[in-house]
Parts: structure tokens; C-alpha cells; sequence
């Protein structure tokens, strides 16, 4: 996005790429911490991922995938900031595996940044959002690799 412009969010293609990334990311999260949620939680990323290529490669009618993107997304994203969290709050992981919920957070931020400037409704202009991301996407890859090397 940086380099090819936020023009490249407008490709169907770029909405499915980004979303291996969350769906990945909180499979692993599940599947190393939570056994018993490993099979169901594996159905919902790959019905989910196949959900977002057909929305995003088929005309839809109305708001069908943007609720099928907000609704897969949102649930990996907040599986990748909760999960961290809960895990090392209640004694589970160290305390440092925390952070890995902070790069959720901060990816989540960039996320509903882009998001809203996208819909024509930017929460902040968007010479500050092409400031802030790069900003947000060093600190999420930092607090993401600290966290999972003090787990």
C-alpha cells in the first residue's frame, strides 16, 4: 500500500491477500493454545477464506462482502488481540506474550484507518494516515516478534 498507492485497495485481489495474514495468524494462536477449538476454528478460517474470495470475485449485490469481510476479519482480529492478552493476564504464557495483543491492536488501528478512508469517511486526513501506518506497521511487526520470542 505504501508503495503502489492506497489506489491498490480498490483490487479485490489486495482484500483477499490481507485477510490470509489475520485468518493465519489467530490459527496458530488457536491451535497452540486452545486444542479444543483447533478443528472448529480451522472450518471457520477456510469457510471464511473461500467466503471472501467468492464475494470479492463475483458481483454482489449490496453490502453482502463487506458484511462477509467485517464479519471474518473481525473475528480473526480479535482473536489475535484477545487471545495474547487473556494468555498472559491469566498466568497461561508469560507476560510478555502480551504484546502479540498489542500488534493486534495497532493492526487493527491501521486497519479501521484504511477502512474508513476507503468508505469516504476518513477518521483522519489522509496525508496523516499515509504518516501513521508506516509508523503502525513497524511497531505491530516489533510488538508481534517480541511478543512470540518472550512467550
Amino acid at each position: 500500500m505504501i508503495i503502489l498507492g492506497f489506489e491498490v485497495l480498490d483490487s479485490p485481489i489486495v482484500v483477499i491477500v490481507l485477510t490470509i495474514i489475520p485468518l493465519s495468524l489467530s490459527l496458530g494462536l488457536i491451535w497452540e493454545h486452545i486444542g479444543s477449538w483447533r478443528i472448529p476454528y480451522l472450518y471457520f478460517t477456510v469457510i471464511g477464506f473461500l467466503a471472501i474470495i467468492l464475494t470479492r470475485s463475483l458481483p454482489m449485490p449490496g453490502g453482502l462482502p463487506t458484511f462477509v469481510l467485517v464479519l471474518i476479519h473481525g473475528a480473526a482480529g480479535m482473536v489475535l488481540f484477545l487471545l495474547p492478552s487473556i494468555l498472559s493476564g491469566n498466568g497461561t504464557t508469560r507476560p510478555g506474550f502480551a504484546l502479540v495483543g498489542l500488534g493486534g491492536a495497532l493492526i487493527g488501528l491501521g486497519g479501521l484507518l484504511l477502512s474508513f478512508f476507503k468508505a469516504g469517511r476518513p477518521i483522519v486526513p489522509r496525508g496523516t494516515i499515509i504518516r501513521i501506518l508506516p509508523v503502525l506497521l513497524m511497531l505491530m511487526t516489533v510488538a508481534f516478534v517480541t511478543g512470540f520470542a518472550l512467550e
